[in-house]
């Protein structure tokens, strides 16, 4: 996650397409002849020779037009389409390089099946991904997802990786009753965050943070995640996924009216647009103005409602300029001017919970199956669209299995003949921007983009994300390096989990699965 910022494309990739020099070939004037002693009817005859001469050449020229007319052009042309083929074929390897698979085993017989890939903006990347099988609640383990969506640096998304999900699962296996599941999920993530900020509180107030330890510390209440959660109790088929921030989580269920799969909610964002949230920071802070924006629903400059960390809009103002002044904590000037600050605090780590019964079991034709992503995914996907990618997906993997082998990456389809424009007359990488004060590249993809050549289905949600057929999109955005990848994506982590088969397909296993 990171601000928004206006897009200054200035990578060498923005440089090397150059529209290339279109030749007019020649045309000359053809005119009958001078001699006016010449007969009537053979004016008229040379004139409509002549007139379908000259028809026959223009036409001939206009067609000659669409095509190159030096060899220098052929090769220019040639190699632009080799840069996208080459840089496109880089950067997929760059993101398959953070793939991962795996699968668990429940005790009733059932496999689940999990595909994820992350990929970084940020240097080192903020996101934080985990997952694992613990005791919780019941006579089965309990299986756990978890992405990270950190900001303001990785400490805290970083910390969350490494406690959350084991707090989490502890306190489950204390509580008396599954009716106290929710609440005891709930007090486990507000208790980590307390901790956090209580012990930042105590090492700004001693005035001694020259330990490795102490600064540690401290850079886990200066920056901030958010959090998505899932989890499973296979004893009871249920799946319950917890969210602070604005990652996303959507199950993936088979309609059986429609003949397709539809996408189910499984979080809702956490930001000042979200009407339930802007009513619950109303009724915390009575009376203050300019808390929330109308325009953007940032809280005090903040895009999300809810995180873990971020001291400046938890702390008092004194507390934050203290951590400022002498322990180089961060800045308040994004808050507003100062005594904007009266109330904090003004986030909570304190997840929203929603829970379903699953279909799961290779005895279930059309199993559910759930996406987790952070924000910087579904900036671009719809819900719905991501649904049917994976899929689809799925029946593409089924079929490339019997007959085909996938396309090898980085080949070019016709589609890239759009992307080039008329033989390369427009560059093939773009920016779409929205209007308005934070221009952002604002793309978004559809099924009619989608592309079916990746192994790992998190992977194949990315490349499509990122521009499917749309070769030139995709490289554009992947194309930038820390920092001014900050200007053209965000860090994005992606998990798909498989509780059976998906329209009777199985996911296909392959050696490099890690088992749990």
């Amino acid at each position: 996650m990171f601000a928004r910022i206006t897009l200054r494309p200035t990578s060498l990739v923005w440089s090397v397409f150059k529209p290339p020099v279109c030749r007019q070939i020649s045309r000359r004037s053809i005119s009958p002849g001078s001699d006016t002693k010449l007969a009537p009817g053979l004016l008229l005859v040379s004139s409509l020779l002549a007139g379908a001469l000259v028809f026959a050449v223009t036409q001939q020229n206009s067609r000659l037009d669409a095509l190159p007319s030096s060899t220098e052009e052929i090769v220019q042309r040639r190699d632009e389409q080799r840069i996208i083929q080459d840089s496109y074929a880089k950067h997929m390897n760059d993101l398959r390089a953070s793939e991962l698979r795996g699968k668990v085993y429940t005790a009733s017989g059932h496999v689940i099946r999990f595909h994820g890939v992350q990929h970084a903006s940020n240097s080192p990347c903020e996101d934080e991904i985990v997952h694992g099988i613990a005791e919780s609640r019941g006579p089965q383990k309990w299986a756990y997802w978890a992405v990270f969506d950190g900001h303001a640096g990785g400490a805290t998304s970083k910390l969350l990786k490494s406690t959350l999900i084991t707090e989490v699962a502890r306190d489950l296996t204390k509580i008396a009753s599954d009716v106290c599941i929710n609440d005891s999920i709930k007090s486990t993530f507000k208790r980590i965050d307390d901790q956090i900020m209580q012990r930042a509180l105590d090492v700004l107030r001693s005035g001694k943070a020259d330990s490795k330890a102490s600064k540690d510390i401290l850079s886990q209440a200066y920056a901030g995640s958010c959090a998505l959660i899932a989890m499973l109790d296979p004893s009871q088929s249920k799946l319950r996924v917890a969210v602070t921030g604005d990652s996303r989580a959507v199950l993936g269920r088979y309609s059986e009216s429609q003949g397709i799969y539809t996408a189910i909610p499984m979080s809702v964002d956490q930001n000042g647009k979200n009407p339930a949230e802007k009513l619950r920071i109303e009724r915390d802070h009575p009376g203050e103005e300019n808390v929330i924006s109308p325009r953007s629903g940032r809280i005090l400059g903040l895009a999300i409602s809810r995180a873990f960390g971020d001291s400046r809009w938890k702390w008092s103002e004194e507390d934050s300029l203290l951590a400022n002044e002498k322990f180089n904590g961060p800045r308040l000037r994004g808050l507003g001017p100062p005594g904007s600050v009266k109330t904090p605090p003004y986030l909570t780590a304190e997840p929203e919970i929603e829970e379903v019964a699953l279909k799961m079991g290779d005895d279930e034709p059309n199993a559910d199956f759930l996406i987790m992503a952070t924000d910087g995914f579904w900036d671009h996907v719809r819900a719905e669209d991501a649904v049917t990618c994976v899929a689809e997906w799925v029946k593409h993997q089924a079929y490339n299995a019997k007959h085909y082998q996938a396309p090898a990456p980085g080949i070019m389809d016709g589609s890239d003949r759009r992307l080039l424009g008329a033989f390369g007359k427009n560059s093939p990488i773009e920016w779409p921007l929205k209007k308005g004060s934070d221009l952002w590249p604002d793309w978004a993809v559809t099924p009619e983009d989608f592309v079916y050549e990746e192994h790992n289905a998190a992977t194949h949600l990315v490349q499509n994300a990122f521009g499917g057929r749309r070769r030139g999109l995709f490289c554009g955005a992947m194309a930038e390096v820390y920092p001014l990848s900050r200007h053209a994506r965000d860090d994005i982590s992606v998990y798909v989990i498989f509780f059976g088969k998906v329209h009777g397909k199985r996911i296909f296993d392959e050696p490099s699965l890690r088992i749990l």
